[in-house]
């Protein structure tokens, strides 16, 4: 693949939070230069060909500052307000994209996922969903028809 792939035991669960490098949509699969958060929907172990090499497959959802939204649908965005976007490991409140075409499924290692630089010791995996928030998750699956967990 040309480069490092993360330990597939290492990876996300489902409604975990990560920083990830967004790729660009005029560029394909091209990862961006910021990291941001997206939110795991679902974690498939792989297997590399030819090296046989064990790695994760991360499907994520896009996440965009809540001030970028004027108005949030709420059959495909999830938001996390200013209640509770420090509980979730946020550093704001956020939108995450629960729609068809602002997902990726990416492979778990460091050409994507990465800490994010301006949150100090941030880690990779930076928070989770409440119970609550996979609740409204959830509902916006089921609002678009969308098979949840993925097939």
């Amino acid at each position: 693949m040309g480069w490092a792939l993360y330990d597939s035991k290492s990876a996300p669960d489902v409604f975990d939070i990560v920083w990830c490098r967004w790729p660009y949509t005029a560029a394909k699969l091209q990862p961006s230069d910021e990291a941001r958060p997206v939110l795991v929907i679902d974690v498939r172990d792989q297997i590399y060909d030819p090296t046989e090499q064990i790695y994760a497959d991360i499907t994520v959802a896009y996440g965009t500052g809540a001030e970028n939204i004027t108005v949030a649908d709420w059959r495909s965005h999830l938001l996390i307000n200013k209640a509770e976007f420090r509980a979730a490991g946020l550093h704001k409140p956020t939108v995450f994209k629960l729609d068809l075409k602002n997902r990726k499924r990416l492979p778990w290692g460091e050409k994507y996922f990465v800490p994010n630089e301006y949150v100090r010791e941030q880690k990779i995996i930076c928070g989770k969903l409440s119970e609550a928030q996979r609740s409204a998750a959830l509902s916006c699956f089921v609002a678009q028809n969308l098979s949840f967990p993925l097939p």
